[in-house]
């Protein structure tokens, strides 16, 4: 890098160049790639499967998988409007829950979470009674107690992980599996019952077969 400033280039590309550092110097070097891009104005392009060091330093991310690009934008864009399950399961630390469901009578069912949901509730075009479809969630928008409480439904816990001052948990329930991060309150063990809440307000749905992103479809009055 130091080699290629003094020839002033218009653009960098940087392929994994800070993965085989510890985290310290990870970290600071973070900062100073940030600040020259800053002071110069020159354009990086820095590919990484370290999604951490990516979200420190670029201002847009491209997601690409197998050659193909899958979604360009800000990480608040990304984020707001995943296109792809790929998009959820590359993107995120931890990344996109993926859970598995059924389309049945009106309802959507994930394996393994008793409570149904209306598909009104969802508001996505091309759902055929009997299919199957992703469900994704953000960890962040994933309730998680270790006390029943109304809608929270029970759930074990089947590994944790403590990162100092907060733990890293999975929780299984059917063939589905959740990791997020949580307080170090929570005294957990692994095996432990413990209980979630899904919002189907914060869901996106996912075609099972390709992966794309169902869009919401109209309401009963035909409005967006």
């Amino acid at each position: 890098v130091a080699r290629a400033l003094v020839r002033r280039p218009k653009l960098f590309l940087l392929d994994e160049p800070l993965s085989a550092l510890d985290l310290k110097l990870r970290e600071a070097l973070q900062s100073e790639l940030r600040d020259m891009h800053r002071r110069r104005g020159q354009t990086l392009v820095y590919a990484s499967h370290d999604f951490l060091s990516t979200a420190a330093i670029a201002s847009r991310i491209a997601v690409i998988d197998m050659g193909r690009l899958l979604q360009i934008g800000t990480l608040a864009e990304i984020y707001a409007d995943p296109l792809h399950r790929r998009v959820g399961e590359l993107v995120g630390s931890p990344s996109m829950a993926l859970l598995e469901a059924k389309v049945r009578d009106q309802t959507v069912t994930i394996d393994g979470y008793p409570i149904p949901w209306q598909l009104s509730t969802l508001r996505v075009a091309g759902l055929v009674n009997g299919g199957s479809v992703t469900i994704g969630f953000w960890p962040e928008d994933i309730g998680f107690s270790t006390q029943s409480a109304p809608d929270f439904a029970s759930a074990t816990l089947w590994a944790t992980d403590f990162r100092g001052k907060d733990q890293a948990v999975e929780v299984r329930f059917g063939m589905n599996r959740v990791r997020k991060v949580v307080s170090t309150d929570f005294r957990l063990a692994q095996g432990d019952p413990c209980f979630l809440h899904l919002d189907p307000a914060k869901a996106f749905v996912f075609a099972s077969s390709s992966g794309s992103r169902l869009r919401p479809g109209p309401d009963r009055c035909g409005r967006e």
